[in-house]
C-alpha cells in the first residue's frame, strides 16, 4: 500500500491507523511511475502535481469538494481503514460516521475524538478549548498559566500530560507538542 501525499502528518496518522489494522504501508510526495496493480494507491488530490492522474482503482482525498475525491477532508482514519480493508477483501465496511465529522472538536462535558466521545476535567477542558483557538501555531506557557493562576508550580506541565495521554494514546498521534522555552501547539491532522 503506498499513500501519496505531501502532508506528513496526515499521511502518518493514515500509516499508524492502517498498520493498527494490520495493513503495512508507505508514505511518497508523488505518484509512483510505474504502481504495481496489485498495490493500492491512497492519493492526496491536494499534492501539488497537476500533472499526474492517480490510477482509475486508487482511493482519493481531498478538502475540496470539486475534486471528485473518495473522502473530504477532515475524513475519519477509521473510515478510511474501513474503505481499505474493503477494497482488499478483509473486511466489510462498517457503519462509520459521516466523512464530515471533525477530527477533533469540543462538547460541553468533553471533547469528540474523530467521533468518539473522550472524558474531559474542567481544567482539561478549558486547556483544550485554549489550544484549539489556534491550531498549529504555538501558545505560550504564561497565557496557558493564567487558566489556573491560584494553582502554581508544574500545573500546565500536569495538565498537558493528562490530555497527551487521552488524545495522543488513542491516535496513536503526537497532537500536543512542546516548543521547548515557548509553550505548547496543538498540531492536528488536516
Amino acid at each position: 500500500m503506498t499513500i501519496v501525499s505531501t502532508d506528513r502528518i496526515l499521511a502518518e496518522a493514515i500509516v499508524i491507523t492502517l498498520r493498527q489494522a494490520g495493513v503495512a504501508a508507505v508514505i511518497t510526495p508523488t505518484l509512483p511511475a510505474h504502481p504495481e496493480s496489485e498495490d493500492l494507491l491512497i492519493v492526496d488530490l491536494d499534492t501539488p502535481d497537476p500533472t499526474v492522474r492517480p490510477p482509475r482503482n486508487a482511493l482519493t482525498f481531498s478538502r475540496f469538494p470539486d475534486r471528485g475525491a473518495d473522502l473530504l477532508r477532515p475524513f475519519l482514519l477509521r473510515d478510511l481503514t474501513d474503505r481499505v480493508l474493503t477494497r482488499i477483501g478483509r473486511g466489510t465496511p462498517k457503519n462509520a460516521l459521516p466523512s464530515d465529522v471533525p477530527f477533533l472538536r469540543l462538547t460541553p462535558d468533553g471533547a469528540l475524538l474523530q467521533g468518539r466521545p473522550i472524558a474531559l476535567s474542567p481544567a482539561e477542558h478549558a486547556l483544550l478549548a485554549l489550544l484549539l483557538e489556534t491550531p498549529g501555531e504555538c501558545v505560550p506557557t504564561r497565557v496557558i498559566d493564567g487558566l489556573w493562576e491560584e494553582k502554581g508550580g508544574n500545573t500546565t506541565a500536569v495538565y498537558i500530560r493528562y490530555l497527551r495521554k487521552k488524545l495522543d494514546e488513542p491516535t496513536g498521534l503526537r497532537l500536543i507538542r512542546t516548543i521547548r522555552g515557548r509553550g505548547y501547539c496543538l498540531c492536528l491532522p488536516e
